[in-house]
């Protein structure tokens, strides 16, 4: 015996995976088993003993009820016979004898029985929708059923009749002659084909004024534009007039366009003098000191 077991002896007699518990466990189920067995074998011996006295007692004609010794348990309480006080068992009606008698005079109450169909018959209504009727329950006549409709197609009699057969017919061959008239189509493809014109000349024209809006809003930016490029080039030269004024000989010579030209040198050396002494005297100007 280990250490554990001998200093605490009750831990290793409860443990779960004890040889002595599975074992004790074991003969308790066994013992259990055989208990059930016998208790059903004694609810089958007191059935077996119940049936038997009641065919006895059917084979011998008896009308007493039969004393059946059985153990007290509920499979033989439910096999036995029932008893003397006769308790009744199931639905309780209070209204038998009014029944016995109405069924001794005659049957059910005709009279009644006519108001309860009615009054079924009107409940089930209220929530019924025959196919021909309308939502409050009436008939709905249809519209070819009208005694109007019949009048108007039932021929007059008389000149009369003949008169408006006449007109009608008449009327009918004139929307047919209309239909088919080679003529009336041609005038209807016309019209169409100078409506459709017409649509186009009105878009041309739209188009025509949207261009001439445009053009005139672009002339009117160029007016613009040029007067002013125009006012900047006088803002250029009285600018140089002032400075020409307020310091003499400061002012550089306006250069035109047939003195840049290369072709004026060899004709012209006076121009190519004068530019190459402004190139010196602009660069003697810029020279650090």
């Amino acid at each position: 015996m280990s250490v554990a077991s001998s200093q605490y002896p009750c831990v290793s007699s409860w443990h779960v995976y004890n040889e002595v518990n599975q074992e004790r466990v074991r003969k308790d189920e066994e013992a259990a088993r055989i208990e059930e067995e016998k208790k059903k074998e004694r609810t089958l011996q007191a059935d077996r003993e119940a049936r038997l006295a009641l065919l006895r007692s059917k084979s011998r004609g008896s009308s007493h009820s039969v004393a059946v010794d059985a153990a007290p348990n509920e499979e033989s309480t439910a096999l036995s016979l029932p008893d003397s006080e006769g308790r009744h068992v199931g639905h309780i009606n209070l209204f038998e004898e009014a029944e016995k008698e109405a069924r001794g005079k005659g049957g059910k109450n005709p009279e009644y029985e006519a108001e309860k169909r009615a009054k079924e018959k009107k409940e089930a209504d209220k929530f019924t929708w025959y196919l021909g009727e309308t939502k409050d329950g009436k008939k709905e006549t249809p519209w070819y059923a009208t005694l109007d409709l019949k009048s108007d197609r039932k021929p007059q009699d008389g000149p009369a009749g003949l008169v408006k057969d006449e007109k009608s017919r008449k009327a009918k061959d004139e929307r047919r002659k209309a239909k088919e008239d080679p003529l009336s189509a041609i005038t209807k493809y016309v019209s169409k084909s100078e409506k459709r014109e017409r649509e186009r000349q009105a878009h041309s024209e739209r188009r025509k004024r949207s261009t001439k809006t445009r053009e005139s809003s672009s002339s009117s930016s160029s007016n613009i534009e040029k007067l002013r490029a125009e006012r900047l080039a006088r803002e250029r030269v009285e600018r140089a007039k002032a400075q020409e004024v307020l310091q003499p000989g400061s002012a550089l010579p306006t250069r035109h366009f047939e003195d840049s030209a290369y072709y004026h040198s060899q004709f012209n050396p006076d121009s190519v003098r004068r530019r190459r002494d402004e190139a010196r005297t602009k660069s003697r100007r810029h020279q650090p000191y």
